[in-house]
């Protein structure tokens, strides 16, 4: 086949539901290029006079990084226009790019090329046909051809060269997606695949991970221009609204008898404060805003609930509201964390059949994961999900350099997955593998490491 030939859209009806939601103030990768792959590439385009990325930051010493971007390396760009005699190719990789990447992408026929709906060159409107393949904010054309870099398309007539913005293999074992508003494309692939684009020498490229923010915001490494400042300033979200709190409940996972440590970590006790870290957990969640709290408790759960019932946290701390403590016991809880994650959503959910919508996750031994973290992981949730009810169908998570961590957000609506998938140590693990929360960076606020020694302890 020599194409494009147009075909029905439905040929790429496989990519929607393997797409993230669209954050309100960032874009994660796996809203562009579909999730579920082993690996995500970003190849960066090439400046218009020809440079590379990594050459542009070097001239005001900015460091190249996976989440890099053009607004905070080039000393020109101002966001309101591109050169392209100097900024990188947006909305479309160049052909000689593109063919570098095809090279390493494997298919055994012609491929599918998907061209964004909405370009103003196409000669006229194709809403509504059943060619059209429509994702969540955008629809394009679908086009089969040869595996290379097509930019030029029936009906189409563009004032220079339009790559396709989404191409895949009749088998779907890789997808390239160049996202309009992007200076880059992403490639989700198989192991393989990666190892050789990211290993090849002509391409600027970085693994990234589905949740990563890939808008001009998601690069917190290097300093903000001022006109970027100002626009991150202007979305960073505002206090959530009252509700979202009070539909949030903490869960501490604190039944562990911490072989390692030489006793349950529930116990040990801070000298700074004289608290212990239970204590502390607690003081944390209810700093966050959170107005009910669970605690699992299993070795020498007496102590611990001793601890808990004499309310010393409260007078050391004290809490600007009311904040109810429920202690669960977890007889099984030698089993492992699953057995006290299971516990203490079976307490929550029996107790407040209703009112609570999604339940903050933490474990005892985070001694640098502190109130911020947890009011950073329920703030950014309750701008994502701001209506009641809308808490519950979504999961979020707390990372520390990409890395996801504690503590977990977890709607409603994923109680149950989570409980029947929880078995021995591994806790929400394996249901937060294949319903991938997203993920709210907190590598500013802290280390998010736990602490399994007293050596650890020490050491931070």
């Amino acid at each position: 086949m020599t194409g494009p030939l147009r075909v029905e859209g439905s040929t790429g009806d496989w990519i929607r539901p393997r797409l993230l939601p669209w954050g309100r103030h960032g874009c994660p990768a796996g809203a562009v290029v579909p999730t579920r792959f082993d690996r995500i590439v970003r190849v960066l385009h090439p400046a218009g006079d020809g440079r590379t990325w990594a050459e542009v930051a070097a001239t005001i010493d900015r460091v190249m990084h996976g989440l890099v971007q053009w607004a905070c390396i080039s000393e020109t760009f101002d966001g309101r226009g591109r050169s392209r005699d100097v900024d990188p190719e947006e909305g479309s990789i160049p052909a000689g790019t593109l063919g570098m990447v095809l090279d390493h992408c494997p298919a055994s026929s012609d491929v599918f090329h998907a061209v964004w709906d909405g370009f103003g060159a196409w000669e006229a409107p194709a809403r509504g046909e059943p060619d059209q393949l429509s994702l969540p904010h955008r629809t394009y054309r679908v086009f089969t051809a040869p595996k290379e870099p097509v930019t030029a398309w029936p009906g189409f007539s563009p004032h220079w060269p339009q790559s396709a913005n989404l191409i895949w293999p009749a088998d779907h074992s890789w997808c390239i997606a160049t996202e309009i508003d992007w200076d880059f494309t992403l490639i989700a692939c198989a192991e393989e695949v990666a190892a050789v684009l990211l290993a090849d020498p002509r391409l600027e490229a970085f693994a990234v991970a589905a949740e990563d923010d890939l808008s001009w915001l998601g690069d917190t490494v290097n300093p903000r221009p001022a006109w970027l400042e100002s626009m991150a300033t202007a979305q960073r979200p505002a206090e959530p609204p009252a509700t979202a709190v009070t539909h949030v409940a903490g869960l501490v996972l604190a039944a562990g008898a911490g072989s390692r440590y030489g006793g349950p970590k529930a116990l040990v006790r801070d000298p700074d404060d004289d608290l212990t870290w239970v204590e502390r957990s607690v003081c944390r969640l209810a700093a966050s805003g959170v107005r009910v709290i669970a605690v699992v408790v299993g070795a020498e759960a007496d102590d611990v609930s001793e601890i808990l019932l004499s309310g010393a946290w409260a007078r050391v701390w004290s809490p600007p509201e009311p904040v109810s403590v429920v202690i669960v016991d977890a007889d099984d809880w030698a089993e492992g964390m699953g057995a006290s994650l299971r516990a203490g959503l079976d307490a929550i959910a029996d107790a407040f059949p209703a009112e609570i919508e999604a339940l903050l996750v933490t474990l005892v031994d985070l001694p640098d994961v502190t109130s911020e973290v947890h009011r950073r992981v329920i703030h950014s949730a309750a701008h994502q999900a701001p209506h009641r009810g809308e808490l519950a169908a979504g999961l979020w998570r707390a990372a520390y350099a990409g890395v996801p961590g504690h503590p977990v957000l977890i709607g409603r609506d994923h109680w149950a997955g989570v409980a029947t998938s929880a078995t021995g140590d591994r806790g929400a693990r394996e249901y937060l593998a294949t319903n991938q929360p997203l993920l709210v960076e907190c590598g500013d606020l802290a280390s998010g490491r736990d602490v399994d020694t007293p050596g650890g302890r020490a050491q931070g």
